[in-house]
């Protein structure tokens, strides 16, 4: 079975809609980091955490990692690396780029 089914067996309706609604948010950030310009200095990083999150999702439509398993973390911690690499930030906050 997927994460989805994982989840929904585990949380029921209410945890799967809020983890569909995490995954949504997910990709939306990842979007937004697709979007902005190639000299953004975490760009990078940003992609790397979205790669990251992809592999975890397509695996998991085909093989569950439950959420409190020991290789669940990595979700979080993509998903937060992303996060905070994609909030939006003032230009002048920014390092100068070359």
């Amino acid at each position: 079975h997927n994460h989805f089914l994982q989840v929904g067996a585990e949380m029921g309706i209410p945890g799967l809609l809020a983890y569909a609604g995490v995954w949504v948010a997910l990709g939306g950030r990842a979007l937004a980091i697709l979007r902005r310009p190639s000299h953004f200095p975490y760009r990078a990083p940003a992609l790397g955490a979205a790669a990251g999150l992809a592999a975890y999702f397509v695996y998991g439509i085909g093989d569950a990692v439950a959420l409190g398993a020991r290789a669940g973390f990595v979700l979080w911690l993509f998903a937060g690396l992303l996060v905070a690499l994609t909030v939006p930030q003032d230009e002048a906050s920014l390092p100068p780029h070359a």
